[in-house]
């Protein structure tokens, strides 16, 4: 992934009838006080830095502060939203990366346990924001990704993203499949979109 990504929910069945209802919510943000999966439900994983859904208790992200490699997990605030007053006195003046993001809609959490390919969320005591000031979770553009033991056993499936990718350059956001072939989902401009299906040998 090139650029910020702030919210990635996947249904095991298909959500045409729902997508632009969908959308709008994400579109609305925090102008809306009911968490999406609460009304749009079955979602087969679902990670963002906001509250999805009511009866979720968890945290949002473990993260990895750079000065001494401590671990911590940072929950939500009571609006909804990370709780950034905990991640930054946490992080102090350094920086921190996410290891853990935390599924909200069962427990298919994604990790990364390599510190070099772990996505930073604070760079010198501020929060990582994007284009528009939002909080997000800034990948590199080089080796950072985050991968789940997420299992789907039906097709077509429905992927809803939140993020950046800077001009003129395509960006992965989500591979699916195993050792001999695999899928990306990438996106251009914030605008094209394309979806490759690749073998084993990387060959398109």
């Amino acid at each position: 992934l090139s650029g910020p990504l702030q919210e990635f929910i996947i249904y095991d069945v298909e959500q045409s009838t729902n997508r632009t209802s969908i959308e709008s919510n994400v579109g609305d943000y925090f102008t809306q006080n009911t968490p999406l999966l609460d009304t749009y439900t079955g979602a087969a994983a679902c990670y963002s830095l906001r509250l999805m859904r009511t009866a979720y208790t968890g945290s949002a992200i473990r993260v990895r502060r750079s000065s001494d490699s401590t671990e911590q997990d940072i929950g939500f605030n009571v609006f909804g939203e990370l709780d950034t007053v905990s991640l930054l006195a946490f992080a102090g003046t350094g920086d921190a990366f996410v290891k853990t993001w935390f599924d909200q809609a069962s427990t298919n959490d994604a990790t990364q346990t390599t510190t070099a390919n772990q996505p930073q969320i604070v760079s010198s005591g501020a929060v990582t924001v994007d284009g528009n000031g939002a909080l997000t979770i800034s990948y590199d553009a080089s080796n950072d990704f985050m991968e789940t033991a997420l299992t789907l056993n039906t097709e077509p499936i429905s992927v809803f993203a939140v993020n950046q990718t800077p001009n003129g350059s395509y960006a992965p956001i989500v591979g699916l499949g195993g050792t001999t072939a695999y899928l990306n989902l990438e996106i251009q401009n914030a605008q094209d979109v394309n979806i490759k299906v690749y073998a084993g040998n990387g060959s398109t």
